[in-house]
């Protein structure tokens, strides 16, 4: 599970998984599309108090930001086991009814918020702007030559979420797993059973049919 990202940097560590390696075990014996699905579907769950809690704290000024705020799940093939990653922070191009009306606001249109999260989250430096074309710059005081931008403090939405939230993350993520590679184990040795009873009863059917036409074989020579 990796925690959320950005250009900056990662935020926050890895969930740490303790007391499990018999589940751990006993998935690794699951085929590879079972181990997926089960990675898939306790992550899943696991990352929920995150995005809820990012979104509490995450500073709004046109809403974006905030509404932006889920996670994503990414699946990589590798041999003999599955890899899945709960990638958790703003949504790129995210859709929707309300995304529509705050992207229809002057403005706004061009707004993405994966681009800006981690100026939120990191703060910036001050800088000076300069014109590309022209002597100056157009601003609602005036035409400037350069124009010196003050900085934005940080404001670490994520970092405190992922905080707030680690510990009960973990504690999800154990308990759905063994949930789920306990019930994935069960519903593996219930089809092996069920293999083996239409194995059982497609074998005694072949021989019963055989012994009819046995039967009736010699009941067709005595008739002659």
């Amino acid at each position: 599970m990796e925690p959320p990202m950005a250009k900056s940097g990662r935020v926050g560590a890895a969930l740490e998984l303790r007391g499990i390696e018999k589940t751990l075990d006993a998935m690794n014996l699951l085929e590879v599309k079972v181990q997926e699905r089960v990675l898939t579907g306790a992550i899943k769950k696991a990352a929920k108090p995150f995005v809820k809690a990012a979104r509490r704290r995450v500073p709004s000024e046109t809403g974006l930001l905030k509404f932006a705020m889920g996670s994503v799940t990414k699946k990589y093939k590798k041999a003999h086991s599955a890899v899945a990653i709960e990638v958790m922070g703003p949504r790129r191009n995210v859709a929707g009814k309300k995304a529509e009306t705050i992207r229809g606001q002057a403005g706004n249109a061009s707004r993405e918020p994966a681009n800006y999260a981690h100026l939120v989250e990191f703060g910036t430096g001050g800088h000076t702007i300069q014109p590309k074309r022209g002597a100056a710059l157009a601003t609602p005081d005036g035409p400037f030559a350069v124009v010196d931008v003050e900085g934005a403090r940080p404001q670490p939405f994520m970092r405190n979420a992922w905080s707030a939230t680690q510990r009960r993350m973990e504690s999800i993520l154990h308990v759905q797993l063994s949930k789920r590679v306990a019930k994935a184990a069960e519903d593996a040795r219930r089809q092996s059973r069920e293999r083996k009873t239409r194995a059982v009863v497609k074998g005694t059917q072949k021989l019963t049919a055989k012994g009819r036409r046995g039967v009736g074989s010699i009941v067709r020579v005595g008739a002659l």
